[in-house]
C-alpha cells in the first residue's frame, strides 16, 4: 500500500473503481488481510460495491467492484 493513501479503506476504494477491481489476494499482497470487512466498511459509508463470483476450475474468489 503507497505512502499516498492514509487508510486501507481508502486503497480498497481506489482499486474498486478500477474497471479490474480487487480480490482478496490481491489485497492481501498490499498489506490488506481482511479485505471483507473494509468492503463492507465502505459498503456502511454508502458505497454499491458488488460482489462477482470468479472459477478458475476448482477455485473459486470474489472479485469486488464499484457498482452501477
Amino acid at each position: 500500500m503507497s505512502a499516498k493513501y492514509k487508510t486501507q479503506c481508502e486503497w480498497v476504494l481506489s482499486r474498486v473503481m478500477t474497471k479490474k477491481g480487487i480480490t482478496s489476494l490481491e489485497a492481501m499482497q498490499n498489506g490488506v488481510g481482511r479485505l471483507a470487512s473494509r468492503i463492507n466498511d465502505l459498503r456502511k459509508l454508502g458505497w454499491n460495491i458488488k460482489t462477482n463470483a470468479v472459477q478458475h476450475g476448482r477455485k473459486r474468489y470474489a472479485r469486488y467492484t464499484i457498482g452501477a
